[in-house]
């Protein structure tokens, strides 16, 4: 007399998106040698089997023994992260001399490792205080160690000129006299 067949699947799971998990079914009881594996999902109909899904997909496992009249059965979902989107504030304008701040903002992905770089030699973080003297583009990537694709965000600041006068030659003039200034 052969013990009960059972299976049983790992916990469920979270990834990035382009990443691998293994799936593995973990088996007792039955007919040892004759372990047939049945995956939902297009995972193969073997023991262990690699998935890389593209959104959360709960995939079932049916064992059968050739021998066994029930055929047991398990599921685990193996959830993705959305893809990583890199936002910002928009565009501006600013008055040459001043300053403005820079800040960019993300979802998707895996938040805790998110890493902000700039060009332009501002180097990392999510925010930035800026002066620049001329019209700048600021260009910031968002990675995350996890996710198979970065991205990418493009802000343009646009300085205005300095105020400039230019002075005529003094002119003299009687009281009650008028003179046209240019």
């Amino acid at each position: 007399v052969q013990d009960t067949l059972n299976v049983v699947l790992e916990k469920d799971s979270l990834i990035c998106i382009g990443e691998s998990l293994d799936l593995n079914a973990i088996v007792s009881g039955g007919v040892v040698v004759d372990y047939f594996a049945t995956w939902s999902n297009g995972a193969g109909n073997v023991m262990s089997s690699t998935v890389s899904p593209v959104m959360t997909t709960k995939y079932i496992v049916k064992i059968s023994d050739g021998c066994s009249v029930i055929e047991p059965e398990d599921s685990v979902v193996v959830s993705v992260r959305d893809s990583l989107k890199v936002d910002h504030y928009g565009d501006s304008t600013i008055c040459f001399g001043n300053s403005i701040d820079l800040l960019a903002t993300a979802n998707g992905g895996k938040a805790a490792d998110y890493l902000f770089t700039w060009n332009n030699s501002l180097g990392l973080g999510a925010s930035h205080n800026i002066s620049p003297l001329v019209d700048t583009d600021y260009q910031v990537v968002l990675s995350d160690g996890c996710s198979d694709h970065e991205d990418t965000a493009v802000v343009s600041i646009k300085v205005r000129e300095p105020l400039s006068m230019t002075k005529t030659n003094d002119t003299s003039i009687c009281i009650g006299e008028s003179v046209q200034l240019d």
